[in-house]
Parts: C-alpha cells; sequence; structure tokens
C-alpha cells in the first residue's frame, strides 16, 4: 500500500511539471519533504563559560576574534628572505652554434641513444670511418643550423612588417573615421544654425557656390 501511495505522488508529480503547474509542484515537494529545522550554534564568550545572546556582544566577540586572528605576532624572520640568493641566470645564445660546438656535442654522443628532441638518429651523429666522416658530418649539421637560423630571422623579420603594416593601416582607418564624422558633425552644426536664422540653404551646408552647380 504505501509503495502505491508513492507511486500515485511521483506520477501525479510528474503530471505537475510536464503541464507546467510549477507552483503546486514545489508546494507538493514541500509537504514531502516537512518542516525544516534551522540551528545555529550558539557563541560563547573567549573563556567558553558565557554564551553570548545579545546582538551588541556577539559583534563585539567578533571584533575581537578578527583583531587576535590578524594581528598576530610574525614568527618568521624576515630579514632571512633578504639572504636568499637568486637563481642563476641562464643566457640562451641566438646565434646558431659553431662548427667546434657541433664537434664537441657529437663527441659526447653515446653509442644506440635514442632519437632526441630534434629527431636527427643516433646513425647521424656516429661514424666508424674515422675523423673524416665526422668532419663532414659536422659541417653538414653546422651548414643546416645556419640555414635555419637564417630562414627564422627571415620569419621574424616578415612578422614584424606585417605587424608594422597593420598598424599603419589601423592609423589611416581611425583617422579617415575620425575626419568623416568631424564632417558630419560640421553639417549638423550648419543646419542647425541655419535652422536657427531660418535661412535655411542646402548650397551652404555642403559648401557649394551660390552660382555654382553639383555635378551629378
Amino acid at each position: 500500500m504505501k509503495d502505491s501511495w508513492w507511486s500515485r505522488k511521483a506520477e501525479y508529480l510528474q503530471w505537475l511539471s510536464d503541464t507546467k503547474q510549477l507552483g503546486t509542484f514545489y508546494a507538493e515537494v514541500r509537504k514531502l519533504v516537512g518542516p525544516m529545522h534551522r540551528s545555529s550554534v550558539p557563541l560563547k564568550s573567549r573563556s567558553g563559560e558565557q554564551r553570548l545572546t545579545a546582538k551588541e556582544d556577539v559583534l563585539k566577540r567578533w571584533a575581537e576574534h578578527f583583531k587576535e586572528l590578524l594581528n598576530k605576532g610574525r614568527v618568521a624572520d624576515i630579514g632571512f628572505i633578504s639572504n636568499i640568493l637568486p637563481p642563476p641566470q641562464v643566457s640562451e645564445s641566438e646565434e646558431p652554434p659553431t662548427m667546434q660546438e657541433i664537434v664537441n656535442a657529437i663527441q659526447v654522443q653515446p653509442n644506440n641513444r635514442a632519437v632526441g628532441v630534434d629527431s636527427i638518429p643516433e646513425k647521424a651523429t656516429t661514424t666508424t670511418q674515422g675523423n673524416k666522416d665526422k668532419a663532414e658530418v659536422a659541417s653538414t649539421l653546422c651548414g643546416g643550423f645556419q640555414d635555419f637560423n637564417s630562414k627564422k630571422a627571415i620569419v621574424e623579420d616578415l612578422k614584424i612588417k606585417n605587424l608594422e603594416e597593420e598598424i599603419n593601416f589601423k592609423r589611416e582607418l581611425c583617422q579617415l573615421q575620425l575626419e568623416t564624422v568631424r564632417k558630419e558633425l560640421e553639417i549638423k552644426i550648419e543646419v542647425c544654425n541655419q535652422l536657427k536664422g531660418h535661412n535655411f540653404n542646402i548650397q551652404n551646408v555642403y559648401g557649394i557656390p551660390k552660382n555654382g552647380s553639383a555635378n551629378t
């Protein structure tokens, strides 16, 4: 019997929701939930022996609490921070590696190493045919790095040039818009002045000479 009652109640609530009768829907839900009991934690004095009920005593206790919380004495030595050494600065060179740097890097490469982030395989930097092949590998890599660096510089120059052109275009467009607004404002002021003086003349508004005619 209890299950059937809940089933009928659920179907009724679903019908109220489907028919957009939200007022009745929430009223029925509140009946099912029942009255809500709100409880508050009592605020006690600093010693914890007295319960505070008056509004003035409660506010005074909260003020006392935050005053103690925010004005505690420092337990750390602030002067210790000035003794901390700054981290070492690592400067990266924008110049491509020299031939000697590439040779030194090849000499310290371990055998059967995995391909790194440069995607250069191990066979490209190790050889078993002597110093001649190592020099050729170093020369090839050095030329590749130099070519990459030059192309990178060209790309950066193009970015700067495009940015400058975009800024100039926006500046010219802004000046043109300001000039258009200024001209419209002058026309409106001229119309207002002529209307006030009861001497409205369309030729004066657009700057057309009295003995001239507009081109069509």
